[in-house]
């Protein structure tokens, strides 16, 4: 049970850090696509924000229980 709620801490918060710079990132693209190229249409792609932090979070999550579950036996 340690190991699961230690995987989970890392994991939610590598996923929430990765999710509010990536969201920062994207509104940083769509304010210079804005002003720079005087588009008034931009949709912001929410699963374009979210994709890469979840699939980094799950990583996390997993290879935090697998480490945490590796037993070494001493010689």
């Amino acid at each position: 049970m340690e190991h699961i709620q230690e995987g989970a801490l890392y994991s939610l918060t590598v996923g929430f850090l990765m999710a509010i710079f990536n969201l920062l990132f994207f509104a940083a693209i769509r304010f210079v696509k804005n002003r720079v190229f005087d588009v008034a249409y931009f949709s912001l792609d929410w699963v374009s924000v979210l994709y890469w932090p979840i699939l980094a979070s799950t990583a996390c999550f997993i290879l935090v229980f697998l480490l945490g579950s590796v037993r070494v036996k001493a010689a």
